[in-house]
This record gives C-alpha cells, structure tokens and sequence, in this order.
C-alpha cells in the first residue's frame, strides 16, 4: 500500500464530502474492496435464477410445490442481494476513498459534482442528458473501486491514474447536471 502520508479519505458524510488525513485501516479498505465486489456478482444471480425457473416451468417438474419453492427461493436471493448492496454501501462509506494527498482537493471536487449530478438524475429522469449521465455514474463506481483495487495491492501509478480519472470526471458532472437541469447549456454558457 502506498505510504499513508501521501493518502487522505473522503468520506460521504450527510451529502457532504469531507477529507481526512488519517491513515487508511487497510482491513476496512479490504473488506469495502470484497464486498462490492460480491454484491456486484451477486446481482447476477437473480436473473440467472430467473432464466432456470422459466426453463423449469415447461418441464413436467412444474407442480404446485414447485412454483412454491421458486418464490420463495427468488424472494430470498432478492432479499440477500438487497443485503449485501446496503453492506457494500455501508463498508465503503466507513472505509472511505483513499486518495493521492496531492489531488484530493480536485476529486473532493469531483464527488460533489457527481453528488449534485446523482440528485439531478433523480428528478430529470425523462432529460436528454439522463443516459450520458447514468453512464458517467457507472464509470464513476467502476474508477472508485480500480482507485481502491489499486491502493490495496500498492500499484502507486494506476492509483494516481483512477484518481485523475475521478478528478476528471467532476467537469464532466458539472456539464450533464447543467444540462439535465437547465442551469447551463452543454457548452457550459449559462442559459440565461
């Protein structure tokens, strides 16, 4: 791991992103780390689940206590799905993003933005910008967890890599919240 003197946190406290020069608990950092990755694969069981239940369903297997069981299979692999979503949220909000202490101003920066373009999305759904921005979020989750990947098996040079990358994607926020919400035009002019 990179040396903790050249590492801060940010944390997401309240909707508001604050730093911390404290050192990193690696086990913290490897436990937000293995979780979101579990949950992630974890969502593709239901679907996968889904697709055998369908393929089942016209098989002679297809009783009463089939369609029984299926239910509440489904309905308990949701409901562990749902689990370790809100477990993996949790670790990386206690966790926080270890970050190069030189940038961390500018992705402080960037997570507000993101944050404010989260909030956007969530009342312009139907907005021409909606999708760019649903796919800037995804990059964003994706670059978060390479950050700490990156960080827990001390590769310093993609570890500052993702964090220009996050720094980067804060402009690209800003643009797609302006859009989605009419403060400002693609370009970046006000509307006005």
């Amino acid at each position: 791991m990179p040396d903790t003197s050249d590492t801060a946190l940010l944390f997401l406290d309240r909707g508001l992103v604050r730093a911390d020069d404290a050192p990193p608990d690696p086990a913290a950092q490897r436990r937000a780390h293995t979780l979101v990755r579990t949950a992630r694969g974890a969502r593709w069981v239901v679907p996968v689940l889904l697709l055998v239940v369908l393929v089942l369903a016209f098989t002679p297997v297809a009783g009463a206590a089939f369609w029984v069981a299926a239910v509440v299979v489904l309905v308990g692999v949701v409901a562990v799905v749902l689990l370790l979503t809100r477990a993996a949220a949790v670790a990386h909000a206690t966790a926080g993003l270890p970050v190069p202490i030189e940038i961390t101003g500018k992705v402080a920066t960037a997570m507000r933005a993101v944050l404010a373009m989260t909030g956007a999305l969530r009342t312009h759904r139907r907005a021409g910008g909606a999708a760019e921005g649903v796919a800037l979020l995804r990059q964003w989750t994706t670059a978060t967890e390479a950050l700490r990947a990156a960080w827990l098996r001390d590769d310093i040079g993609a570890w500052h890599d993702h964090a220009r990358t996050l720094a980067a994607a804060g402009e690209r926020a800003t643009r797609i919240t302006g859009g989605l919400t009419g403060a400002g035009t693609p370009d970046g002019d006000s509307a006005g």
